[in-house]
């Protein structure tokens, strides 16, 4: 006697049954609930045990899992276990009385299709269920065309529906009065981020950076620039530059009186041909402009000259690289860029080229090997501090 459902998992509706209370089993128990309950359910794991076949459980596995059925009822005081490998033993003294039963030894076909209900509807219903199947003929045919009509139309939309989206999402979709804007906006930003990929290819494609060395500055840089005049009191600089404020001289002043001082014979003014014996002030541009004065600011122009030609020269060989050969200097570089074509990149230092020459020009007055009375060269300081602050100007860029 079957005596009590103790547990059922993963079985049809039973995901994991175990009764509470009192649930045993009497001579005569009535089991009832309404369709999709487990009913039949149950009579099939009845089935199973009687007869050792485990695939009446099996085909009624829940959906939505992965996990193994089992099942344990207790018949005679003893309890039967369905597991992995089927039941623990069997127990053929149960009989089923149901549809497969009924199935299995009444008749064949335990089912009526779509067409025996139809038939039904004429013998039930007479001439008038007639009409009535043969309207339904009619609108079923009518269904099946505009389902494939369906079908056919929504595979031809679907090609042209964008990858990834649904198509009852697309069909959802609302006009958008700004898409012209938002296309527009969208394509600018994809032509940046093409440009952007542009450079960057054609940033990796370039060499990699090369060692950069700065001009050498003569040896004799830091030396002539701390050199001292001992010679050249304070009290004769300090008449010199009045002397030269006095009579709104400039930064053209200091190398007037020294090439004048110069032009002096038998004591005697050469402007005005006055005699200048005992002149306090002839006495003090005597002592500032003595020939220490004029060796040193020679020196320096000199120097001046090499640190501007050394600087121009490196700008252009690194702004250039590989255009100038190592024997080729400031003068050759601006022949260079003045011949220069268009699609020359030289031709780029063009807008510089007026300021490199005038630069140039300068330099080569205080340099033995282009003049060879640079030793007479009159210096002006503002003038010589002027074309310094061009040069690193054009280095610069400011």
């Amino acid at each position: 006697m079957i005596e009590k459902f103790i547990s059922i998992k993963n079985i049809g509706r039973f995901r994991d049954c175990t009764p509470r209370g009192d649930v045993t089993l009497r001579k005569l128990s009535l089991l009832f609930a309404e369709n999709g309950r487990g009913k039949t359910t149950l009579c099939a794991i009845l089935r199973s045990l009687q007869s050792g076949r485990p695939e009446f459980i099996i085909e009624r596995r829940s959906l939505g899992t992965s996990d193994p059925t089992s099942a344990k009822i207790r018949l005679s005081g003893n309890n039967f276990t369905f597991g992995v490998n089927g039941w623990s033993d069997i127990h053929p003294d149960i009989a089923v009385f149901d549809s497969v039963f009924v199935h299995d030894n009444v008749y064949a076909g335990n089912y009526v299709d779509h067409d025996h209900k139809k038939n039904l509807y004429r013998v039930i219903v007479g001439s008038q269920g007639v009409l009535l199947a043969k309207q339904i003929e009619d609108l079923d045919s009518k269904i099946r065309d505009a389902n494939n009509d369906i079908r056919r139309r929504k595979l031809a939309v679907s090609q042209r529906v964008p990858n990834g989206v649904a198509l009852e999402d697309y069909l959802a979709w609302q006009t958008d009065v700004n898409i012209e804007t938002k296309i527009q906006k969208k394509s600018a930003e994809i032509a940046k981020l093409q440009r952007t990929q542009e450079k960057a290819t054609e940033i990796q494609s370039k060499e990699l950076l090369s060692t950069v060395s700065l001009p050498d500055f003569p040896a004799d840089f830091m030396p002539i620039l701390t050199r001292e005049l001992v010679d050249v009191t304070a009290d004769a600089e300090s008449h010199v530059r009045q002397q030269i404020a006095d009579h709104n001289m400039g930064f053209h002043g200091e190398t007037w009186l020294s090439q004048g001082l110069g032009f002096v014979a038998f004591e005697k003014c050469p402007f005005c041909g006055q005699g200048i014996s005992g002149n306090e002030l002839i006495a003090y541009y005597r002592t500032h402009f003595n020939v220490a004065y004029k060796n040193l600011k020679q020196e320096v122009a000199q120097l001046t000259q090499n640190v501007i030609n050394s600087i121009g020269e490196r700008l252009y060989r690194v702004r250039f690289p590989g255009r100038f050969q190592q024997n080729e200097w400031l003068g050759n570089f601006i022949d260079k860029i003045r011949t220069a074509g268009e699609n020359d990149g030289l031709s780029h230092a063009k807008a510089d080229l007026s300021e490199i020459e005038a630069i140039n020009e300068y330099s080569k007055k205080y340099h033995h090997e282009t003049n060879p009375n640079a030793h007479l060269e009159a210096i002006s300081d503002d003038e010589l501090y002027g074309f310094v602050k061009r040069t690193l100007r054009l280095v610069g860029g400011d």
